[in-house]
């Protein structure tokens, strides 16, 4: 079998995947699937606003005035991705991408998959001629705003990233599941992935591992369970 061979742009939100889980990434970009759950609609929902496209960043004229712009797509050849940014600010010459997500603001600052996304945007932004020095995040359900420096170890993370997927991407196999990870059960594609099970299989030996416990949410007083045959609950 011949493996897949992906010579579009990779999306960046694919760089925040990948950072995340390769294995989600590779399944949404290469292998096309996709699931919503509550996670994914709530954040569909909050970003309906930023997606309606306003301002132009090419009406900027020589970087003088404070400008913005909302839902841009831009891309660079050069490094091999493609975006669209949630929002553009511009202010004395200096631009920066902000990109809005659900939820609060984490107490240690941005996770690393959304720094790597942001830094993509910025560095597609200097690709195409702009001066970038940091980009943003912001948190719908804190309604804060936290600066993420474009700093070397950041682009340098960044870039590797990119290699690392692109190189993922012309596998045909997908990345191997995460074991026993507290991301998956949120994830929209736990269902076609199926983590435990797949690493079940992949197990050599069923005498020496041992079956993980899964214990139900049994909320105060519901459910009941009934076992003996003639049971009932008057």
């Amino acid at each position: 079998m011949e493996p897949p061979v992906h010579a579009e742009l990779i999306p960046i939100r694919m760089l925040n995947e990948f950072t995340y889980c390769p294995r989600l990434a590779y399944l949404e970009w290469v292998s096309g699937e996709w699931r919503e759950n509550a996670d994914t609609i709530e954040g569909r929902i909050q970003h309906r606003q930023v997606d309606k496209a306003s301002g132009n960043l090419d009406a900027i004229t020589a970087f003088r005035e404070t400008f913005s712009a909302r839902s841009v797509s831009m891309s660079s050849a050069t490094l091999g991705i493609s975006t669209k940014m949630d929002f553009v600010e511009s202010h004395e010459g200096t631009v920066t991408p902000i990109e809005y997500k659900k939820g609060t603001c984490p107490a240690t600052g941005p996770y690393l998959p959304e720094q790597v996304q942001v830094a993509a945007q910025a560095l597609i932004l200097r690709d195409n001629g702009y001066h970038v020095t940091e980009g943003a995040i912001f948190y719908f359900g804190s309604r804060t705003r936290l600066s993420v420096p474009l700093t070397d170890r950041l682009i340098s993370i960044t870039l590797q990233t990119i290699e690392d997927l692109k190189k993922t991407a012309q596998s045909d196999t997908p990345p191997p599941v995460l074991i026993d990870s507290p991301k998956c059960p949120r994830c929209s594609l736990v269902g076609i992935c199926l983590p435990d099970e797949t690493h079940l299989l992949q197990e050599t030996s069923s005498l020496t591992t041992r079956p993980r416990r899964l214990i139900p949410s049994l909320p105060s007083g519901v459910p009941v369970y009934l076992t003996q045959p003639g049971t009932f609950v008057g």
